[in-house]
């Protein structure tokens, strides 16, 4: 068992106002699975995910990743474990992608020099996500597709167990999307790592992934065939 929760409840608070968006949210996803979060815009996939990491606080319930409970784990727990990319590629001056990608290291701080192994390592993620190019080029100056390749990149070499993803493909074209979803599965047979996956592309991504979890407005519904999952599912 890689990731499970049990009643799980997300939201967000406003001020000294708590709303809730998902209650009772259950599922078990294991080792080399990819799963597709799917729904509308607006119903609450990124506060999903910025839960499972534990950004945002969830408002009851369990999640654990290993045996090991995300919510009340040191950050030193929780790095080997779960990594997030957002959905929006971050302003970055001043580094290079190769550098951006070393500070997922869990050995980073300030003043460290890397080592020639983390070094190589971080090229060959960059590589893999088809930027090895870019490596040394300044991340400011770079399109949202390229960024939103190097902090897959990021993500890949942190190497945790599960990888969730913010809608990583948006700023991709059609052919970009489509290799996304082959490394993507390349990973996840070689490596046994889980992701989940956040996107709009349903139509590329259904094909490709081992589950559907779908959120509709107060609903969270899993489907272990993504065959029974249909795209008019999601209530706009």
């Amino acid at each position: 068992m890689s990731l499970k929760a049990q009643d799980l409840s997300t939201g967000y608070t406003q001020g000294n106002a708590k709303r809730i968006l998902h209650q009772h949210i259950s599922f078990e996803a294991v080792p080399g699975d990819i799963i597709l979060l799917a729904g509308p815009n607006g119903v609450g996939k990124s506060v999903f995910l910025k839960t499972l990491m534990g950004i945002v606080p969830a408002f009851g319930g369990h999640i654990n990743c290993l045996n090991i409970n995300l919510q009340t784990c040191k950050a030193t727990e929780r790095q080997p474990l779960i990594s997030l990319m957002l959905a929006t590629p971050p302003n970055i001056e001043l580094m290079s992608p190769l550098e951006i990608v070393l500070t997922a290291s869990p050995k980073t701080h300030f003043f460290r020099s890397f080592s020639s192994e983390e070094k190589e390592k971080a090229r060959l993620e960059l590589h893999f996500c088809g930027v090895a190019h870019l490596a040394d080029a300044a991340f400011s100056h770079l399109s949202d597709g390229e960024k939103q390749k190097i902090m897959l990149a990021r993500c890949l070499f942190q190497n945790t167990k599960v990888i969730l993803l913010d809608e990583p493909t948006a700023f991709l074209d059609y052919p970009s999307k489509i290799d996304f979803w082959t490394r993507l599965q390349e990973r996840a047979a070689q490596n046994n790592t889980l992701f989940i996956v956040c996107t709009h592309d349903l139509h590329i991504a259904q094909d490709r992934v081992n589950k559907v979890w779908l959120m509709n407005k107060n609903e969270f519904t899993v489907f272990e065939n993504p065959n029974d999952f249909q795209i008019d599912f999601v209530k706009g």
